[in-house]
């Protein structure tokens, strides 16, 4: 059953970027900055797939990191660089947010403060280590797609898309399962490998989108 779901996962994040690129790039930024938040809070939650134990949270990163490409390859290289930052902020801004949630004190009524500080009180060092890889991977992702396209520019965009989110994703996934879940997950080694694995079948499913790309924009245009 978790197959499936995560299947229908990828897809939906497939159709709103594809519906956030159609709105434009504002969209686009904007669903780039929430994938980065949906990355950040479901990746306490493990569950199984594929006879691995892996966190919720991988198709959220690859799709932020999907609308990044997109921007750099359709609206340019600086639009992409501010993305980054407008995604730090968001993040940020949550994180501060969630913290300052926690310190209410809630009444006799309430039965949700519990799971509040179950799923937030991890935020601040989730924050850290996301903050730490996510500068390196974003900036790594961006100069990467950047090159491809200047160096190569006869390359096609699925390839350029595939090798950046490959490369960028080993990264993230060696970096991030270190800093912000050890401790946390059962077995490291195995969230680091099974999470790998996924990111590359997620990757592979969602570049089955990238030709809607470029009919979007030639429509946009029009």
């Amino acid at each position: 059953m978790n197959e499936i779901i995560y299947l229908i996962q990828i897809i939906l994040i497939a159709f709103f970027s594809l519906g956030s690129f159609k709105l434009g790039k504002e969209a686009l930024v904007a669903c780039a900055s929430i994938y980065l938040l949906a990355a950040n809070l479901f990746v306490i939650k493990q569950m199984d797939i594929f006879g691995f134990h892996v966190t919720c949270s991988d198709a959220f990163a690859i799709g932020s990191l999907f609308s990044l490409n997109l921007l750099r390859e359709f609206f340019g290289k600086e639009i992409a660089k501010k993305t980054i930052w407008i995604c730090f902020f968001s993040f940020l801004f949550f994180v501060l947010v969630a913290q300052v949630h926690l310190f209410y004190r809630p009444n006799h009524l309430d039965f949700s403060q519990p799971s509040y500080l179950t799923i937030l009180s991890l935020t601040p060092r989730l924050f850290f280590a996301s903050l730490a890889v996510f500068f390196f991977v974003q900036q790594f992702d961006l100069a990467l797609f950047s090159f491809l396209k200047d160096r190569f520019s006869s390359m096609s965009l699925n390839l350029r898309c595939f090798l950046c989110l490959l490369f960028s994703q080993f990264i993230d996934t060696l970096a991030f399962s270190f800093l912000g879940l050890y401790g946390i997950v059962d077995s490291i080694s195995e969230i680091i490998i099974a999470s790998f694995c996924l990111k590359v079948a997620t990757i592979l499913i969602i570049l089955l989108f990238i030709p809607f790309t470029k009919k979007i924009f030639l429509s946009n245009e029009l």
